[in-house]
């Protein structure tokens, strides 16, 4: 660090107070007085804020890479660059390049190092504050609608930023102490975390930041705290992006590990619409053969199940299908992961190891998200789909492999082969034949029976008698424009049934956002318009009507970004979508 910056560093810090949310802070402490009361770090870099609690006897790993307990995408850090831990306060520089300074000098690697929360903390040019926390005031609860809308806003934000993980925590608790029960969940919270109500004695939190080490972290924490007020509890636990991208998808992760079970795609139990019974009849024909098969569709509209399906009715259902979740996979780790890699091929390659494509050797692979693969992975899939054969990571010859491949993306490709983020060679090979899985919202006949079909399955799981859906509550189902597809269906019936008494009404429905409504007014047709324009007009029109006015969502949808999407508005003279 340079002398100046030291000095800005330290006048940073020595700030009398910092109030990052409703807690009392103090920087300075006398020495040893801060071993039994509750610490925060805050880590401030270029563009970020990122919070911390350091336990009593317990150790906080930080760095850029994964397996570290706090990841900061910054480069200036090291993939390992220090730990921090209490009894007493101190630090350990873990070999990284750019070091650790204290109040401006630069410690020994690998020599734990202790320090008071009001000295001036860098790690490699990322400043650390100790924030000595003497009281708390009780946080309030938060909606579920508000904490479903901020799942999406991170996800949403984090999306294009893997090494930035998130955890979303589901809590039952059996007992009669709420005020409790609310104090030791809020105690575990960042400034910017949230926890809502669920149902009654159902909690769900959200951690920003937290690693999944973390986050198990954070659970057993809970399970411990909850267990000395004498009451039982049960912590189920999903990250960000491993168990999914979206609230829909997070929620139920979290909510099937809180029962045991492994999460899967909400099963459309029900096959009415037409235009469904004309799919699974394409894909009776289509498995038969061994050509690669895209499934296109929004989040949540059954691709999976749509992939499973066509593996049981092929020859190869004999076989292992193997679902390979490309968004889940960092980019440091996706090709270990699909092609295996042989012993000493880079450090910690202690043996050989098959790839994930080699499991599915005599069946099918599902390539869920095709779309999040990056550019040199694309070139070498294409390889193994032209050739039928891989080469392991570090390996010289080549392997056979006997596989089907299917493909599944909510992502335009060809939107995407058109701005160089996908190659179109791998698009034209993976799409021998193209199914697209039409969102739940243009299959209007299915809604009421799955409901119906939900409501059983969720009763049976709590063991009481199915519920009764009232006309209203059905209406209100129907209506709505589900913009999460079946799973957001299944996650609104289950919690329904869990907020019910006898019978399911409007009441147990997030109403405010399923009566929401969105609206853009009609305009008359620009002068000479021509085909082209009209057609990119609807299309435009069309996905803002998908998202419910969003124009976040609708630019995914449609495959630019939203200032893109603000821009085509302008240009073809559409309003911006407001609330009636």
């Amino acid at each position: 660090m340079f002398p100046e910056d030291a000095a800005r560093t330290k006048n940073w810090y020595a700030r009398p107070t910092v109030s990052f949310d409703a807690e009392t802070t103090r920087h300075e402490a006398p020495l040893g007085s801060h071993e039994r009361t509750r610490l925060r770090l805050v880590f401030v870099g270029d563009d970020f804020v990122r919070t911390a609690d350091l336990s009593p006897d317990a150790e906080l790993r930080v760095g850029r890479g994964d397996a570290n307990d706090l990841i900061l995408s910054d480069g200036r850090l090291s993939r390992r660059h220090a730990k921090i831990e209490r009894g007493p306060l101190r630090i350990t520089d873990l070999g990284s390049a750019n070091g650790v300074t204290i109040d401006g000098e630069r410690i020994a690697p690998n020599h734990p190092t202790p320090f008071e929360p009001g000295a001036a903390v860098s790690l490699g040019g990322v400043m650390m504050l100790v924030q000595v926390v003497q009281h708390t005031t009780e946080r309030v609860l938060c909606t579920h609608a508000y904490f479903e809308a901020r799942l999406d806003e991170e996800g949403r934000r984090r999306t294009r930023d893997r090494r930035t993980p998130f955890a979303v925590l589901a809590v039952r608790i059996e007992g009669k102490r709420p005020a409790d029960v609310q104090r030791t969940l809020t105690s575990k919270l960042g400034p910017l975390d949230a926890v809502a109500a669920y149902a009654p004695n159902e909690y769900e939190i959200l951690l920003l930041d937290a690693a999944p080490s973390r986050a198990e972290a954070v659970a057993d924490e809970l399970r411990n705290d909850l267990a000395r007020l004498d009451l039982a509890a049960r912590v189920g636990l999903a990250n960000f992006p491993g168990d999914g991208l979206t609230s829909q998808t997070l929620i139920a992760a979290a909510r099937a590990s809180l029962e045991g079970r492994v999460v899967q795609e909400p099963s459309p139990v029900v096959v009415e619409d037409e235009a469904m019974k004309a799919l699974y009849n394409m894909v009776e024909r289509v498995a038969r053969g061994t050509i690669t098969v895209l499934l296109t569709g929004e989040t949540g509209t059954g691709k999976e199940v749509l992939a499973e399906a066509l593996h049981a009715a092929s020859p190869r259902r004999q076989g292992p299908m193997v679902r390979i979740n490309c968004a889940a996979l960092s980019e440091s780790l996706v090709e270990s992961e699909l092609f295996g890699y042989v012993k000493g091929a880079f450090t910690g390659a202690l043996q050989d190891k098959r790839g994930l494509i080699e499991a599915g050797a005599g069946g099918t692979v599902l390539l869920d998200e095709v779309g999040e693969l990056p550019a040199t992975t694309q070139a070498k899939l294409l390889r193994v789909l032209e050739t039928g054969r891989l080469r392991r990571i570090g390996g010289i010859e080549d392997r056979a492999v006997d596989v089907r491949f299917v493909a599944a993306t909510n992502r335009d490709l060809l939107a995407e082969v058109d701005r160089g983020l996908f190659r179109s060679d791998l698009y034209y090979r993976l799409g021998g034949v193209n199914l697209h899985v039409p969102p739940l919202r243009d299959r209007p006949t299915e809604i009421r029976p799955l409901v119906e079909r939900f409501v059983v399955d969720a009763s049976r799981e709590l063991g009481i008698p199915p519920l009764v859906v009232d006309e209203a509550a059905m209406k209100l189902l129907a209506e709505y424009r589900w913009p999460g597809n079946i799973r957001e269906l299944k996650n609104t019936v289950e919690r329904a049934v869990l907020l019910a008494d006898d019978r399911i009404t409007v009441t147990q429905l997030p109403a405010e956002k399923m009566t929401a409504k969105w609206s853009t007014a009609p305009t008359e047709k620009p002068r000479g318009s021509n085909p082209e324009r009209d057609a990119a007009r609807k299309r435009i029109e069309d996905a803002l009507a998908a998202c419910a006015g969003n124009q976040t969502r609708a630019a995914e949808l449609l495959g630019v970004s939203r200032q893109t999407l603000a821009n085509w508005l302008d240009r073809y003279s559409i309003p911006r979508p407001r609330r009636n």
